[in-house]
């Protein structure tokens, strides 16, 4: 799919599944999903329900369809098609903001304003982020790399002159 956010735009909900349901393993998934305004059907990190909202930040469980929250998946598609067929409950899920925290956009902001800007205003010298050392390093490893195939051709050529003296070739 060339344009995954243009094709969800589309959509009234997208599939939000994770690769796992691991406390804290969260992808953007779910933020892909509501900034395209769809509802999110999210499985995953369990750790957001309940958790984060009590704690006044985070992720707010009333945006998205919790997969979680359902005991089979025949209820979960029961009130999938309630939504689908309410346009008040549609309404209301699509008004609710995905975070809960109002300064959640100005944190994001300044937090990528100061990595950028780090990465941006350091001498040259200092950017690489692995150091010299292991730049070094791995010039070396590319090096042996380099003639550990050099010598393997050399020794391919090798035998394939010995195999035309034979006039097998």
């Amino acid at each position: 799919m060339k344009d995954k956010f243009a094709f969800q735009q589309q959509c009234l909900f997208s599939l939000c599944f994770e690769n796992s349901s691991t406390p804290g393993y969260l992808t953007e998934k779910l933020i892909q999903a509501a900034a395209a305004q769809t509802i999110p059907i999210y499985w995953g990190d369990t750790h957001l329900q309940g958790n984060i909202e009590s704690s006044g930040g985070g992720v707010n469980t009333k945006a998205p369809v919790y997969a979680h929250n359902f005991h089979n998946t025949q209820s979960l598609i029961e009130y999938i098609r309630h939504i689908d067929t309410n346009d008040e409950a549609k309404l209301n899920m699509l008004k609710e903001p995905l975070f809960l925290d109002a300064g959640h956009k100005a944190y994001f902001d300044k937090t990528l304003q100061t990595f950028l800007l780090s990465i941006m205003e350091q001498p040259y010298e200092k950017s690489f982020r692995r150091g010299r050392a292991c730049l070094r390093l791995f010039e070396e490893q590319r090096y042996k790399n380099y003639m550990r195939v050099l010598g393997i051709f050399k020794k391919a050529k090798q035998h394939l002159a010995a195999l035309k003296s034979y006039k097998f070739i």
